[in-house]
């Protein structure tokens, strides 16, 4: 009897230690398996300043025996303004993401950085992330969530110029950009300079942040090359800030068959700004902030 009740708890012993050493792998691949590639994920990040809103995008995940490999980039953007892109390479082991990123633009802003971040069991979240300058020892701590939905994500981004009348110009979005809608996505640039001519323009390459001339303070926020929209009058007051300038982008792109970018689908990224006639302006025109959005289906 002694000796059957000895088997008995032998072999429910090893079931027990079989159970918990294939339980732990299966559970890290399952992790691993999570599809970290849609949609982008939001920073929350802080190091010297912070990188609140910075955007994190997964491109391809390709399975390994541990995890996957993985490839992107992140967009990043300190008080509201464009500072620069990184591309990543890294891998996912278990619930461990680890990557590496590489200036491709405005390197002066950002450096080239170590980073990790635990993902957690529902694949929502990035918690616990650090990162550490590869160049020079800036280390510094973030998370990530999800955007929730790839439609829509707008956000804003970059300094609007000063007008010669003191006018910073901000773009704003109200409805849906839809590819499968021919209206209802307005895009408007509020705080223009009354009576001048302008038009809103977008482009499908990213962001930057380049000056809009000698002595001016607007930016070009827009990756070349751009499509600007229709033209139109800002109304208001010559002299004061009360003129505006908008487009349903919607209508625009739907109605112009040549239209950069077009025809739109579903998770497309478009970004856009506002320019308008400013005469005792450098270049003689100033441009607004800008606005990076996704398209819906």
């Amino acid at each position: 009897m002694l000796l059957v009740v000895w088997r008995w708890l032998v072999v429910s012993l090893f079931s027990l230690l079989v159970g918990f050493a294939s339980a732990s792998p299966a559970a890290a691949r399952a992790q691993s398996q999570i599809n970290l590639t849609d949609p982008d994920w939001v920073i929350t990040g802080f190091d010297l300043v912070s990188w609140n809103g910075s955007l994190l995008f997964i491109q391809t995940q390709v399975p390994t025996s541990t995890g996957a490999n993985l490839t992107g980039y992140a967009d990043w953007y300190s008080n509201g303004v464009f500072r620069g892109r990184e591309s990543f390479n890294g891998s996912l082991s278990g619930n461990t993401l680890s990557l590496t990123g590489y200036h491709v633009t405005h390197p002066n802003f950002i450096q080239p950085c170590q980073y990790q971040a635990v993902l957690s069991t529902d694949g929502f979240e990035l918690t616990n992330g650090t990162w550490l300058g590869l160049v020079s020892p800036i280390s510094g701590v973030w998370s990530a969530t999800r955007g929730g939905s790839s439609c829509p994500l707008i956000t804003t981004y970059c300094t609007p110029g000063t007008s010669s009348n003191g006018c910073l110009s901000t773009l704003s979005a109200s409805g849906t950009p839809r590819a499968s809608a021919t209206s209802g996505f307005t895009i408007t640039a509020a705080n223009v300079e009354g009576q001048r001519a302008g038009a809103i323009f977008y482009g499908v390459l990213g962001a930057q942040a380049t000056p809009w001339g000698a002595g001016s303070s607007s930016f070009v926020c827009v990756g070349a090359p751009f499509q600007r929209t229709w033209p139109s009058a800002s109304g208001g007051t010559p002299g004061s800030c009360n003129g505006s300038l908008s487009v349903d982008w919607n209508l625009f792109v739907s109605s112009y068959a040549g239209a950069l970018g077009a025809p739109f689908a579903a998770g497309d990224e478009v970004w856009c700004q506002a320019w308008f006639r400013d005469p005792a302006s450098p270049k003689s025109t100033s441009l607004s902030s800008a606005l990076r959005f996704v398209v819906c289906p």
